[in-house]
């Protein structure tokens, strides 16, 4: 099982162990289609994931939500 380190909910750094699906390469992929897409539901198709398990950890992971925002800025703009 992988390692990552996340922010908290309080923004502090937490390092973590992947213990489901989700992976730094999950995400990766996720973060990516969604910049070349601007579609939430593409890109969670695209790296396996559902939209409601996509918002689930926007809501859970702030810098995941960030990252979410930056992509979509992004696909947006092309």
């Amino acid at each position: 099982m992988g390692r990552g380190v996340r922010q908290d909910k309080n923004g502090k750094a937490q390092v973590i162990r992947a213990t489901g699906r989700w992976s730094q390469e999950a995400e990766a992929r996720f973060l990516g289609d969604l910049a070349a897409t601007a579609n939430v539901r593409a890109a969670a198709a695209a790296a396996g994931f559902s939209t409601t398990a996509i918002y689930k950890r926007r809501t859970a992971w702030p810098g995941f939500g960030a990252a979410g925002d930056a992509a979509l800025d992004q696909g947006y703009a092309s």
